[in-house]
């Protein structure tokens, strides 16, 4: 028995390890800018710094996506906003670099937050295998020349999720990273349901609106245009009701992120007549 249950461990380690049992997301983005509807999520993609579609045959499976872009290199990033949130997504990475005189970074935000990833994945089959920092960040090997891995999952639900390239010495050239989502998280309908008394109403309005956030701690609203720049910030420390006056945004439609301590609680759209 005890042979049996050894064995039956070890398989399931190669397993895990290898990659066979872990989640991978298939609805891979291919949009660089704009809004499109992908496996019935909105997904609306914005940019900021030095980015560009990928237009190159290099490891196939980390494109379109383009941060720290050359010629000319910079700090560059890809924002994804989703509506409604999805479950999880996949990234892939290609070319980091770090070599004498240049050095590059890759960080994640999940939702406004930096998300630290927690385990090196697997070879992309194009470069030598990237490492992460103590802070949860990817680089590449030291000397190494290009870097990069596949299978980083980021756990949802996500609303927003953005990919960065920092620059930390000279220009290294810049990263190349696919991104494949998982659809609507399981249960999350019934979450909102939950919490339907947390929304705005009237919706849509052409004065003013208002939103409860009795039973919330520290609650606070994020409001996004519909490139996904954010417009608004409203905040209630003591769950008093949060009001919008459409004076302070103008008419058209917006997003919005209802998040209390760290935690998102609902997500929503609003129409300012």
């Amino acid at each position: 028995m005890k042979i049996c249950i050894k064995l039956f461990v070890l398989v399931l380690a190669f397993f895990l390890n290898s990659g066979i049992l872990r989640c991978q997301c298939n609805s891979r983005l291919t949009h660089t800018v704009g809004t499109k509807i992908v496996e019935g999520i909105g997904v609306t993609v914005t940019s900021q710094g030095f980015v560009s579609a990928d237009t190159s045959f290099y490891c196939i499976d980390t494109r379109p996506y383009f941060i720290g872009a050359t010629p000319f290199g910079g700090n560059g990033s890809y924002t994804f906003s989703f509506y409604p949130a999805v479950s999880s997504a996949t990234l892939n990475f290609a070319a980091l670099g770090n070599e004498v005189g240049y050095a590059e970074e890759v960080q994640i935000y999940k939702d406004q937050m930096h998300y630290p990833v927690s385990t090196v994945g697997s070879p992309n089959g194009c470069d030598s295998l990237a490492i992460l920092t103590t802070s949860g960040n990817i680089r590449a090997c030291i000397g190494c020349g290009l870097a990069g891995w596949k299978g980083t999952i980021v756990n949802g639900p996500i609303n927003i999720l953005t990919v960065v390239d920092t620059l930390l010495a000279g220009n290294p050239g810049g990263v190349f990273f696919s991104i494949s989502i998982c659809g609507n998280p399981v249960g999350i309908t019934e979450h909102l349901k939950q919490t339907s008394t947390h929304k705005f109403s009237p919706n849509p309005f052409s004065e003013e609106t208002l939103l409860s956030t009795k039973g919330l701690y520290k609650a606070k609203v994020l409001l996004y245009d519909y490139r996904a720049v954010l417009v608004k910030e409203l905040v209630s420390l003591d769950g008093t009701d949060i009001v919008l006056s459409h004076n302070e945004i103008g008419t058209g439609f917006y997003y919005y992120l209802l998040i209390s301590g760290r935690e998102v609680i609902r997500t929503g759209r609003l129409i300012a007549e």
